[in-house]
This record gives C-alpha cells, structure tokens and sequence, in this order.
C-alpha cells in the first residue's frame, strides 16, 4: 500500500512537472514539436539575419555558427532535439541538444553545437562550434517577457550555471559570454590535454612496433571495397595529386612513412601528432608527398586529402580501434587539437579518394621491403604487334586511325606537340627531343582494344595507376592534336622503312 501511494505521489509530481512546461512558439505562435526552423533577430534590421557556418581563425575546420551579414538571409536552419523532459514539443528552459540542419559539411561531422574549451593562456571569447552530439553542456531556450516577446539561447555547462549566447561583433558569430569560475575550468581542461603523456606503439599487422620504414596502409578487412593507398589528380588539374585509393582488394599501392611526432619516443605513437608522407620517388607535381587538407572551393565540398609540402600546424594521428579485429584509424586533427575521422569518398565516377568524414576508414599497417618501396616495377604484358601481326620491337611505326578514314591520318608535329614514344624525325625546330610527355614527365602505355575490329590506344598514367586515353583534340581553327580525352584514340602500328622515315626538319608553327 505504502508503495502504492510512493508511485501516485510520483506520477503527480512528474505530471505538475510535465504541466508547468511551456512549449517554444514559432513566430505564428504555433508549437515547435519537431522539424527545422530558422533562427532569426526578433527585431528585423541591418543588425543582421539568420544563422550560417564560417571558419575562424584560418582554420576551416571546425565550423562555428556565424550569422548572416544580410537581414533578408535566412541561413541555415536549425533542429531541437534530446530534451530531458518526456514531452512532445521543444519545451521552454529545459537542456536540450540544437543541430545546425544541413545534409554535409567539409569538416565530414555532425553540426550540433558545442562550446570548444579555449587554448590555455588565451584570453578569446568562448565561441559556439559545429561538430558531434554532446551529452552535457547543453542549451536552453528562454522567453524574453517583454511587449515584444521572442526568445534567447542560453548555454548550461552543467543545467544550472547558465550564459547568455550573443554576437561577437569583431566577427560576426555567436559567442558567450562566461562566469569566470566556468572559464578556469575549461582552460584547465585544455592544460590537461596538452600535458598527456604518449600512447602506446603502433603495430604492424605481425604485431611488431612500428619505428621508421615504409608500411603499406591496407583495408583492415579484405574484400572488394578497395587496396591501398595511390595517387591521383582531381577535377581535371594534374595538380596537386590526391591520395586515393587502388581499386582492386589485390593492390597494395604506395606506402608511406610517418614522421615528426613530438614525443621524445623512438616508436610511432598512437593518438599523437604526426606527419604521414607517400614514400614514392617523384611525381608530376615536382613536388613532397606529405598529407595535408587543401582548402575546398566550396563550402559543402568533401575535404580531400592532398599530397604536398609538410604541414607544419595541421596534424594526423593514428588511434587504435579498440574491438576482437583490432586495426587503426587515421584522424586529421586542426591545430593539433580537434580531430576528425579521414574516411573514404567515391565520387560519381567511382573514383575513391580520401576525404575527412563521419565514418573512418579503418586500417591495418603492413611492412614494405626496401625493393617493393615507390618503385612499383611494371610487369610486362603481351607484345605490341603491328598490322600485319609481327611484334614490335624497335625501329620506326607510323600511328595510323585503326579505322581509314576522314577521321584524319597518322601523326605530326605542331608547336603544341607535348607528347616515352618518340617522333622518329631528323630535326625541328625547337632543337630537342621529340619523346612524348605530359609535362611533367611521365610515361605513356599502349593498350590492345579488344573487340573485332582490333587495334590499341595509347594511355597516359599517373605513377603507373591511374591512366587516362589520349584521344583527339580539334581546336578552333581545326587543328588536331593529341590530348588526355574521355574519348581515346583507336590506332593500328605500321613500320615504317629507313626511307620512309622522315628527314626534313619540322619548321612550320600552327
């Protein structure tokens, strides 16, 4: 019976609990339950519109919730979610989580707000960041009891010691502004970070530490969702190479090394700060190939990861995945300090490459020998016949269209001529050599075509892997001329005699 009453009395309690909440009301004065609504000043004015996602800093990662510099933008809106409180609608002075409502962005998290603790000894306004669910430190929102009505957002570090959220004027984003005993904490907070002491070793897949020396960086589980770690350029521009990855579960690519982890270790740390470099030994870019995040043109672009000079602020850091499979993933970390999953992205070409995102790619490190390191010897194919089926092997061939025809005929120079296949003529006028090459140099590989017709096309390819069709170019005057195509060139070989081989030098200029 006492039981009983215990329960009633309970029930009542939570039901005058339930009843004393009032709902948060749109501007129609309609009850906010679920959905997305937009954030806007209560007072429409030049002061400034709805909600937005910046940088900050020079740092595009994390985001933090800005506003829009014009009254008539909108932004992006907002969704409530994970009120304490067993009730239906977004209820008034109740901790709940607010999450900025947008498919993706390029820091490849979630958006809900968080308050980031400040870098120790920094004196800085406490802005509101973008990333994942936090489940303490939460925001309320408060009805402003005056003619006007509207609302504020307060934050809670712990559902009691609440501050207002603003607008940090000098840039325009949300900021707070804090009780100083909150602030010591969160700065003591950042201290303790920056203090800890080195992980433990990262292993190989035999289970041996891992110092210096290559290691190729392959699926943690193999199956056909890809190999390991290649090269590759993006949206048409040979530079800067991305680091992707190699189609087939049987290739391991190319290895890397890792470096410049500050601890005063001999081994490669877990969770620690370090540089991740593709050990190969050129590429078309002339360039290093260390990894860095390039910012993205756009906003809601994936953000790849690059390969060029050593970063010297932006880090990654290898963390252990701590289930019966074991393996590692490898996280970028902005400052140092926040950190984000790199991931895999295919794009609408099927081409995957390494971006940050919310779900990691997960990995297992494998020693390269000294032999197999950057070099990546070509196996040798079938033999190149001619058109009368005999093998090439040395000498001069003309490259004629596998198809005779008003498509043009075999080859010559231009002062556009930029293609290891080499122009068997005398001289020219430029006074050097007539090999092929997409500047910078690289080599170039004949493929066989095989249907009925027979024939080949010659491919361009970037460190052997990835390989583009040379086809044809006509410009506007109707010049034509070999160029990387979505549309190869389909050629027949036809040898040609000492006679034939043409003696007098190239002059003309197209």
């Amino acid at each position: 019976m006492c039981m009983f009453y215990f329960l009633l009395a309970l029930t009542a309690a939570l039901a005058a609990t339930v009843n004393a909440l009032k709902p948060v009301l749109d501007t129609d004065g309609d009850i906010i339950f679920d959905g997305s609504y937009y954030v806007l000043p209560r007072i429409s004015g030049p002061g400034g519109g709805g909600l937005s996602l910046t940088s900050r800093g020079g740092n595009w990662c994390p985001l933090y919730i800005g506003q829009e510099y014009s009254e008539v933008n909108r932004g992006i809106p907002i969704k409530f979610s994970n009120w304490m409180i067993q009730v239906a609608f977004a209820p008034e002075s109740t901790s709940l989580n607010i999450q900025m409502d947008v498919p993706t962005t390029i820091c490849g998290q979630s958006t809900y707000w968080y308050v980031p603790p400040p870098k120790a000894g920094v004196i800085d306004p406490l802005f509101i960041a973008a990333g994942p669910k936090r489940s303490s430190g939460l925001f309320h929102i408060k009805k402003i009891n005056d003619a006007l009505g509207g609302y504020k957002i307060v934050f809670c570090p712990n559902d009691s010691d609440c501050s207002d959220i603003g607008i940090f004027r000098h840039c325009p984003k949300l900021c707070l502004l804090m009780n100083p005993m909150f602030y010591f904490l969160l700065a003591l907070t950042a201290v303790l970070v920056v203090t800890a002491s080195p992980g433990e070793p990262v292993r190989d897949i035999n289970g041996d530490i891992i110092f210096d020396g290559s290691y190729y960086v392959l699926p943690r589980i193999f199956g056909p969702a890809g190999g390991g770690l290649t090269l590759s350029p993006r949206g048409g521009n040979n530079c800067p190479l991305y680091i992707g990855q190699e189609y087939s579960e049987v290739k391991r690519g190319i290895p890397v090394r890792f470096s410049d982890w500050r601890t005063k270790v001999a081994f490669v740390p877990e969770s620690t700060n370090l540089n991740i470099e593709m050990d190969v030994k050129a590429t078309i870019c002339v360039q290093s190939t260390y990894w860095y995040v390039p910012a993205p043109d756009m906003v809601f672009e994936a953000a790849f990861i690059a390969a060029g000079p050593k970063p010297s602020n932006d880090f990654f850091q290898i963390k252990k995945i701590e289930d019966s499979i074991g393996g590692y993933k490898i996280v970028f970390c902005f400052n140092g300090e926040d950190c984000v999953d790199v991931g895999i992205f295919v794009d609408k070409h099927g081409v995957r490459r390494l971006a940050l995102a919310s779900t990691p790619f997960e990995v297992v490190f494998v020693r390269a020998s000294e032999t197999k390191t950057s070099s990546k010897p070509i196996i040798p194919g079938e033999p190149v016949l001619d058109i009368h089926g005999d093998i090439i092997f040395d000498g001069s061939y003309y490259v004629l269209p596998r198809i005779s025809g008003p498509g043009g005929g075999g080859l010559t120079l231009s002062s556009r001529a930029n293609l290891n296949i080499h122009m068997d003529v005398k001289a020219m006028i430029c006074g050097q050599s007539t090999y092929w090459y997409v500047p910078p140099v690289e080599p170039i590989t004949i493929k066989k075509i095989k249907d009925a017709l027979g024939g080949y096309k010659i491919v361009f390819c970037v460190n052997n892997n990835d390989c583009s069709d040379i086809g044809i170019f006509v410009d506007k005057q109707g010049v034509r001329r070999l160029a990387l195509s979505s549309t190869p060139f389909e050629v027949r070989f036809m040898k040609a005699t000492e006679t034939e081989t043409s003696t007098k030098p190239i002059m003309s200029i197209i």
